[in-house]
């Protein structure tokens, strides 16, 4: 839950908090009703959220959609069109590029990879050591 980091943005102390999504009830597809409570909360921080959130979210929602179609062509383009895509695209602004859109980037890449989109694959990288060298995805 984002309980805490909401706590601390209300009376902040110096220190800059920023949410992260835990990947681990994404796995656990056995209690649907976890399942089903995590991925509405996804949702919703993608569509409401702040724009670190959001994007983050979106950063999520790409690798879950690629992982639960079992990394397949069709998990990489649902993975792009439901996530990396759209934080390439819509988050440019310099507050949450960085930290956003060098994962999203290197994942668009593999996933065109995994299509035979190569130059596309090339040109994601491309634009990822270009603009994000100093990322630990651009190292990748």
């Amino acid at each position: 839950s984002l309980e805490y980091h909401l706590a601390i943005a209300k009376n902040p102390f110096g220190t800059k908090i920023l949410p992260a999504w835990r990947s681990d009830k994404a796995s656990k597809v056995e209690n649907v009703k976890a399942w089903n409570a995590w991925m509405d909360a996804l949702s919703k921080a993608a569509a409401s959220g702040d724009r670190y959130s959001s994007g983050a979210a979106l950063n999520m929602r790409g690798d879950i959609a690629f992982k639960a179609g079992g990394e397949s062509q069709d998990a990489a383009k649902k993975a792009l069109a439901d996530g990396y895509l759209r934080v390439v695209l819509l988050y440019t602004d310099a507050a949450v590029a960085p930290q956003l859109r060098p994962e999203a980037l290197y994942k668009a890449a593999k996933c065109f990879e995994k299509l035979g989109q190569s130059g596309r694959a090339d040109a994601y990288r491309t634009e990822l050591k270009k603009l994000y060298a100093s990322s630990p995805w651009a190292a990748k």
